[in-house]
């Protein structure tokens, strides 16, 4: 069995070998690792522990999950307005069905350049410290 050389020297490598009749046969590296050494009963003790456990395949801090929550309402809250505003508009403020439109079509606006206008405003016009001071 042959051997790789270099950063895991312990791990053997998959080749060939010929038996008497010249027919390949390959050889299975026989190794351990890590992962095979890690208990998987163990019982988390704590809730970070519980939710390290759960998202073990990130190494993110908690607040990123806070924030992807957040970002989930948002959007849930945005379509959801979105899509019952021509229905309110329409049956209950008796706006026509164009007008009704125009005002969704203009909500979607806003809701997007908003955030655009208020990036500038805080970074361009007001400064780096300026907008923190109103507060």
């Amino acid at each position: 069995m042959q051997r790789s050389e270099g950063l895991h020297d312990d791990i053997a490598t998959e080749t060939s070998s010929y038996d008497g009749d010249s027919n390949p046969v390959l050889i299975k590296p026989t190794a351990t690792h890590e992962i095979d050494t890690i208990p998987t009963t163990t019982t988390p003790k704590t809730w970070r522990d519980a939710f390290r456990k759960l998202f073990i395949f990130t190494q993110y801090p908690y607040a990123v999950w806070f924030i992807i929550g957040n970002e989930f309402c948002e959007r849930y809250s945005f379509y959801g307005f979105k899509a019952i505003l021509s229905l309110y508009l329409n049956k209950y403020l008796l706006f026509s069905e164009d007008n009704a439109t125009a005002c969704v079509h203009a909500f979607i606006f806003f809701a997007y350049f908003t955030p655009l206008f208020g990036g500038w405003l805080a970074d361009s016009v007001l400064g780096k410290y300026v907008h923190g001071l109103h507060y």
